[in-house]
Parts: C-alpha cells; sequence; structure tokens
C-alpha cells in the first residue's frame, strides 16, 4: 500500500511542471511525436511554453497534423522520418484501416508488435526514410537537451541506445518499457542508470531524473505542486 502511494505521488507531469517553472527545460527531443496530442504528456506545455524541440514521427499523416497546429513556431523541427541505428529506410508496420483514432498510433519497427492486436491481413507495410537520432539532433542544430521523451511502440530501448549521454544530458527522460522484452528492459534501466539517473516505473512508461539536478529547493517545489494540486482536486470534488 505504501509503495503503491509512494509511486503515485511521483509523477511526469509534475516533474515537467517542477523543472518548467524553475525555467530548466527550453530544449526536447520527442521521438515518436504522433500528431502532438494523443496520448502526448508534453502537449499542455509544448502548447503553453515556447520550448525549442525535434519531433520526429515516421507517419507523414500524422505529423503533418502536429505540424499545422504549431505553424506558427519557427522552433519546432519536424521530422518525417524513423530514427534507426543503421538504416537509411525501414519498414514501418501499421494498421491499415484503424477501427479508432487510438489504432493510427500503432505504428512500429518491431515485426511482432502488433500480431497479438491484429491479424496479418488488417496490417500494412510502409517502407519510410530512417537516419540515426544523433544525425537528426546533429542536423537539428541543437547544442543542449534537457527533455528526451520516447514512445515508438517497442523500439524504445534501440532509441536510448543511439543517444548520445557523454555529449547531451538531459534533466528528465521519458519512455515506453510496456512492449519491450524483459531484457531490454533491464538493459535500457541500467543504461539510464550507468548514466546518472534514476529510475522510477510507472504502470506502461519510465521516467528518468539526473540525480545531480535534484536538489532541496526541486524537491520542495515538487511537494508543493503535488498539494497544491491535491487540495484543488478535492475542492472541485465537494463543489459538484
Amino acid at each position: 500500500m505504501l509503495k503503491n502511494i509512494i509511486n503515485n505521488f511521483f509523477s511526469f507531469h509534475f516533474f515537467l511542471k517542477t523543472f518548467n517553472h524553475l525555467n530548466k527545460i527550453k530544449y526536447f527531443v520527442q521521438v515518436g511525436a504522433h500528431d502532438g496530442i494523443m496520448h502526448d504528456p508534453l502537449h499542455k506545455f509544448l502548447s503553453k511554453n515556447e520550448w525549442s524541440g525535434i519531433l520526429v514521427e515516421p507517419q507523414k499523416d500524422m505529423l503533418k497534423q502536429f505540424q499545422e497546429r504549431y505553424k506558427h513556431r519557427s522552433n519546432l523541427l519536424f521530422y518525417s522520418l524513423a530514427a534507426h541505428p543503421d538504416k537509411s529506410t525501414v519498414e514501418l508496420i501499421t494498421v491499415k484501416k484503424p477501427t479508432n483514432y487510438s489504432q493510427t498510433g500503432w505504428a512500429t519497427l518491431i515485426t511482432d508488435r502488433l500480431s497479438n492486436n491484429k491479424n496479418e491481413n488488417e496490417l500494412e507495410i510502409i517502407n519510410v526514410e530512417a537516419m540515426h537520432l544523433m544525425k537528426i539532433i546533429e542536423d537539428s542544430g541543437f547544442e543542449i537537451i534537457d527533455l528526451l521523451q520516447i514512445d515508438t511502440e517497442g523500439f524504445d530501448y534501440e532509441i536510448l541506445q543511439m543517444f548520445n549521454f557523454e555529449l547531451y544530458k538531459p534533466l528528465l527522460v521519458h519512455f515506453e518499457y510496456v512492449h519491450l522484452s524483459k531484457i531490454d528492459y533491464e538493459n535500457s534501466i541500467e543504461l539510464l542508470r550507468k548514466n546518472g539517473y534514476k529510475t522510477i516505473k510507472k504502470n506502461s512508461d519510465i521516467i528518468a531524473l539526473k540525480k545531480n539536478r535534484i536538489n532541496v529547493r526541486f524537491i520542495l517545489l515538487y511537494i508543493f505542486f503535488r498539494i497544491k494540486a491535491s487540495i484543488y482536486s478535492r475542492i472541485r470534488f465537494f463543489s459538484n
């Protein structure tokens, strides 16, 4: 019970809120950007802050919606391709005729990722351009990255492996682990640990915080935001 309470207290949203309040997030990379709204933990912050970002998404139609929504922003760079360590073209597996909007996010480079959800004849393979993640970042000209957000339907560990943690040291790393194999999950945690991160396991995601950036001020501010949100939530509940 206590473990669940403690785990629920830690939230990617409030970590973002705290770092953002401290003006510590200015540059980010999002791999698996989709349309910038669906299941996107950055949406509320990106729409209200002038963060500079690199958005990587292999589904052109989805990324086009994202780009159209932020067409007034010149500090967002959109890359319609897949991040891959050594290929220039990859096969992206998608749902041929999505039955709901959520299924438009079912796009993966992992061959058997969707086999439990869809029959083979319900899927289609699309050839998409690919580039190494660090080449994408190099082309962007970004010298600092404060936040790394990953959601690639089972390819998340490969994305982490591509990222140069010696050159860039994000405050926060957030990725989906639920579709990873056990060994890839364990390796991803070890990779982050070796690079100085404390990891927190949530229902389907991992939150990783750079240890040397967590101080008393950060902790107190985080607690303040959590308590404040809890009070507002109770006020709204009893007022209804």
